[in-house]
């Protein structure tokens, strides 16, 4: 049997002092299930739109490091993790975008050469030096890309 460290007396006695704690626990893990739902959502719904998504593990971006992502480079440049803000530059088509401090599950919207949908990227995670999400890519472009050969 596990050695006690302490009986029910002095339990009850230190409850009130960790009840705060207990209780932003409880709340920061309803707000954790909410953000997973919405996301799951928007998952569904670019599913439902024709889109494919990438899974999270795929765009793991480093700082100063660029990446290529179907048909765009991303290139993290700067991770603000105490206000959840990050900037980015997206190179998509011979073209480099500049966008910055932007939010989690903020998306940003482009167009590639020869599409009428846009791609969709957002980030949900950030992290130190280190950012993570998805590419909405149309169906239409992902048909095209294919039929390509990239």
């Amino acid at each position: 049997m596990a050695e006690k460290y302490f009986d029910r007396r002095e339990a009850e006695e230190l409850l009130p002092a960790i009840e705060p704690f207990l209780e932003e626990a409880q709340k920061q893990k309803r707000a954790l299930d909410s953000i997973t739902t919405e996301i799951s959502n928007a998952a569904l719904r670019i599913m439902m739109l024709g889109g494919s998504l990438p899974p999270f593990a795929e765009l793991n971006r480093k700082k100063n490091q660029r990446e290529k992502v179907g048909d765009l480079m991303v290139e993290l440049k700067n991770v603000n993790q105490k206000k959840n803000l990050y900037t980015v530059s997206l190179y998509v088509d011979d073209s480099r975008y500049d966008k910055k401090n932007r939010s989690a599950n903020e998306p940003i919207y482009f167009f590639t050469h020869g599409t009428r949908a846009p791609m969709e990227f957002t980030v949900n995670q950030i992290g130190k030096d280190k950012i993570a999400g998805y590419l909405s890519v149309p169906k239409v472009a992902s048909a095209h890309a294919q039929a390509s050969g990239n």
